[in-house]
């Protein structure tokens, strides 16, 4: 069984802080919060889960741009998303950033679904792209003390971060400690060095423990179906919006699920 994911118009992206972003960080500067629905403040993200619930969506990932700390700025939203789940039937997937304790307290009890957590093991990288200064044990940190308050945290890790090259993506991996999932996503580079070679991202995927499943998530470059094929031989689990000849190759070898909503639930 292989998994092909579809968000699309059942599960968007939204973001809390529309089009701005405290890092711009060189791979992005804001382009990527561009596509995601804008909600201005608590108040609208309710009304629209409640109108995209009646139009039958299914749930939504809330993401936006992050504080100069490095962290989705969520203590605003963290009441109204209890009242989310408890109003409707939506899922809801939370880009965190790296959160302090407090907001994981209150995020906690909110019943959300999952959190999608970016993993970095390389203290320059963090320094180079994001501009924050953190280390790859405060992004353990965080992402342990999230799992401890009972929650689901999917980890993703962006192979070829900075400029495209490897620089403690083994690392990441390994300060994971043997998740259940990891998502792969790989740099697109957009005048932000050079895109990751095959190689590279093999070797990271052949690093990640036998027992942990593999998806390839949306934050990756189109148009490689040969990258995507080879991922598949080597046992990825799913790929969110593979190519049209990735899914045709996939279909004649394997049975096939697509599900309209984010991978990581």
């Amino acid at each position: 069984m292989k998994k092909f994911y579809f968000p699309g118009e059942k599960f968007p992206s939204v973001s809390i802080t529309g089009e701005n972003c405290a890092l711009s960080c060189p791979h992005c500067r804001g382009r990527f919060l561009q596509g995601m629905k804008a909600v201005a403040n608590p108040e609208d993200l309710y009304e629209f889960a409640l109108n995209h619930e009646e139009e039958g969506g299914e749930g939504f990932l809330l993401s936006g741009g992050f504080t100069k700390k490095g962290r989705l700025p969520l203590q605003d939203h963290i009441e109204v998303l209890s009242e989310i789940k408890e109003t409707t039937s939506l899922e809801i997937n939370v880009h965190t950033g790296v959160p302090d304790e407090d907001t994981i307290e209150k995020l906690a009890s909110t019943d959300i679904d999952t959190v999608s957590y970016d993993m970095i093991g390389d203290k320059s990288t963090i320094e180079t792209v994001y501009g924050l200064q953190l280390t790859p044990e405060d992004y353990k940190k965080g992402y342990e003390s999230l799992k401890e308050k009972g929650m689901k945290v999917i980890p993703h890790v962006t192979v070829g971060l900075n400029k495209g090259e490897l620089k403690g993506e083994f690392k990441a991996i390994e300060l994971l400690d043997e998740p259940p999932v990891v998502v792969l996503n790989s740099l697109i580079p957009q005048n932000f060095g050079k895109t990751v070679r095959k190689d590279d991202f093999f070797s990271v995927m052949d690093h990640i423990p036998s027992k942990t499943d593999i998806i390839l998530g949306c934050m990756r470059e189109r148009g490689r179906y040969e990258f995507e094929i080879k991922a598949l031989k080597k046992g990825a689990e799913g790929i969110v919006i593979p190519s049209k000849k990735t899914i045709s190759w996939a279909e004649k070898r394997y049975e096939v699920e697509r599900i309209e909503k984010c991978c990581v639930l």
